[in-house]
């Protein structure tokens, strides 16, 4: 064993002016350990409190009414060394969610083939149960990084969740002119797919596309 970790943090968030309390999360992590390989698991607790000023649907005629929700999370992740070829995170978590409950289970593994590129599959599969009905809400992701040398880097992302049935993608790349000096060049799409089934039943429309240039320069 490398290292254990513990630790407690606390967050409040109130309204200017009335001072209502809007959120308030205690976060414990009751054991955290990192072995001399790198590999690391740990168990946290979670306790939060959460006021709703206005009704809003969560899902497809699925309404959470205004009110103050109070609800305990609790968590175990783990995962591989970032160093190996194929390294693996997940957890699961078992949590409340308003007035019913959560459970999400997650997991990540990445592919390492070559020094400076990396494929890495992100899933994310929620279960939630609550009185006025039970959904599912799911994540699936793809990220590319591929950096030919220190100075240049490109990114590139595709993320689909089935409850917006939006698909989007991510693409920049970075070019470090020298310390300090960047250049940034973005550009972003997002589709809706108006099929029963991303897979076998795609309509896919625009909703937006983008893109941007950032410069950063620093003078000394």
């Amino acid at each position: 064993i490398r290292s254990l970790n513990f630790s407690a943090q606390f967050r409040n968030q109130t309204q200017l002016g009335t001072g209502v309390v809007e959120e308030r999360e205690w976060d414990f992590t009751l054991l955290g350990v990192r072995f001399e390989s790198g590999d690391n698991f740990n168990f946290s607790v979670k306790r939060s409190n959460e006021y709703l000023d206005a009704a809003y649907e969560v899902s497809e005629g699925i309404s959470i009414e205004a009110g103050d929700y109070t609800n305990w999370e609790y968590a175990l992740r783990g995962g591989t060394a970032g160093r190996r070829r194929v390294s693996l995170f997940g957890g699961i978590t078992r949590s409340g969610f308003w007035n019913g409950d959560r459970t999400n289970y997650g997991g990540r593994i990445t592919f390492r083939p070559n020094p400076g590129v990396s494929i890495g599959t992100n899933i994310q599969l929620n279960k939630v149960t609550l009185p006025q009905g039970s959904f599912d809400a799911n994540l699936y992701e793809i990220e590319t990084d591929w950096s030919p040398s220190p100075w240049l880097s490109a990114t590139g992302q595709v993320r689909y969740d089935d409850q917006t049935d939006l698909v989007g993608l991510f693409a920049r790349l970075r070019w470090i002119v020298k310390p300090g000096n960047d250049l940034f060049l973005v550009y972003t799409q997002n589709w809706q797919n108006l099929g029963a089934n991303i897979l076998d039943d795609r309509d896919l429309i625009t909703l937006s596309r983008g893109g941007s240039v950032k410069m950063n320069y620093v003078y000394r």
